[in-house]
């Protein structure tokens, strides 16, 4: 059963991607690998070049909590760097 919910953020990304395409390819990720609602949340965060400290501050949350989820992520998807996650959001969908 994949989770219904959709990220929409009305600020400008960071990334080269625009911003709906980046949600749209976020929220697959998402599905596929079963995120939670806040995984899902951060990862677009994440995508958007944002870091700990400006997901927290944005999110009413604390630095370690973020970086939990940030764990969470990335053990789900076995990688280990911001980098590796850019690279596969960038994949997704191709």
């Amino acid at each position: 059963m994949a989770f219904a919910a959709q990220l929409v953020v009305a600020e400008t990304p960071t990334s080269a991607e625009p911003l709906d395409v980046l949600a749209l390819k976020c929220n697959a990720l998402a599905d596929r690998e079963r995120f939670t609602p806040r995984e899902r949340e951060i990862v677009l965060h994440l995508a958007q070049g944002r870091t700990v400290h400006a997901i927290s501050e944005k999110l009413f949350v604390s630095e370690n909590t973020v970086k939990s989820h940030i764990k969470s992520i990335y053990l789900k998807l076995d990688i280990h760097s911001r980098a590796e996650l850019i690279e596969i959001i960038t994949a997704e969908g191709e």
